[in-house]
């Protein structure tokens, strides 16, 4: 199944700051380096609307659910690739982020209570996210009560939680837990195997249950085995744990569906290209 992509040659495409890699106009992070994309400039750059009228507005374009998802898991494998540090999100626990290799795909959301309760979230209400106009916007698609707009609201939860991680890790996890729950909405409104990967994806920012992320993953995987997403999202928790077979297997299956340009065939492209050179290393 390939997921349509962005050309690489189109000029509206982001430009990072950091790295200078050209990444999809609605991309949230820099598939090269994680960099966030908020300051970066199209690289033709079209006469912006003024801060104000879309404060006022309160609305945004709409967005396509499987390149958000994919721009998000693209993210979190750059910052593993650039890092191999993500593990200590997970402290000793690292060892347990999946499975042996080839088991049977868990059904989502089966998880004990006791595995649920590993890592408590810390304690208190969920702050309110930076600036007025974030939390307005979310507020207000989450009001919409529809699978896209639980969706659209997630992701802003779920960025304040990438962008805060080191800073401010408690809220970073109260801001996940809070995306976890609109995706989990959106998920009970439509059943989409994006949607459940990036739920996948804040569910590790969450920390709670360190095996569920990959129950989600694998709940998509076992209906759609070639699935770009869920793929590069398996394919980075292995990297994490030094199984560099596996998650070379995983990120070719990315490639072998998509096409050449697509987000998630970047991020499993140079992923591929660190593994092959030695830059990822194992620890199995």
């Amino acid at each position: 199944m390939h997921a349509s992509g962005v050309p690489a040659a189109d000029a509206s495409r982001l430009v990072c700051p950091t790295c200078g890699h050209a990444n999809s106009p609605e991309a949230l992070f820099c598939n090269q380096c994680a960099t966030p994309l908020a300051e970066a400039v199209p690289a033709q750059v079209p006469s912006p609307p003024p801060a104000s009228q879309e404060a006022a507005s309160g609305e945004r374009p709409p967005s396509d659910v499987g390149k958000r998802a994919v721009t998000f898991v693209g993210a979190a494998i750059a910052a593993v690739i650039g890092l191999y540090a993500l593990t200590a999100f997970f402290g000793d626990r690292g060892a347990t982020l999946e499975p042996e290799p080839n088991t049977e795909a868990v059904p989502a959301g089966v998880a004990g209570a006791a595995e649920a309760t590993m890592n408590p979230l810390p304690e208190g209400p969920v702050p309110p996210l930076p600036g007025a106009t974030m939390q307005q916007q979310a507020a207000a698609l989450e009001a919409q009560g529809t699978a896209s707009g639980y969706y659209e609201a997630a992701r802003y939860y779920l960025t304040a939680a990438f962008q805060s991680q080191q800073e401010a890790p408690d809220s970073s996890r109260l801001w996940a837990s809070r995306a976890v729950a609109l995706l989990e909405q959106s998920l009970e409104a439509e059943d989409n195997p994006n949607v459940r990967v990036a739920l996948a994806e804040a569910l590790v920012f969450e920390g709670v249950n360190p095996m569920r992320p990959i129950q989600e993953a694998q709940a998509v995987l076992a209906t759609n085995a070639g699935h770009p997403g869920a793929n590069l999202f398996i394919g980075q928790r292995r990297l994490m744990i030094g199984r560099t077979d596996q998650a070379r297997e995983a990120f070719e299956t990315v490639i072998a569906n998509t096409q050449p340009g697509e987000d998630a065939r970047v991020s499993a492209e140079s992923a591929l290209e660190l593994i092959e050179g030695g830059a990822i290393p194992g620890v199995q």
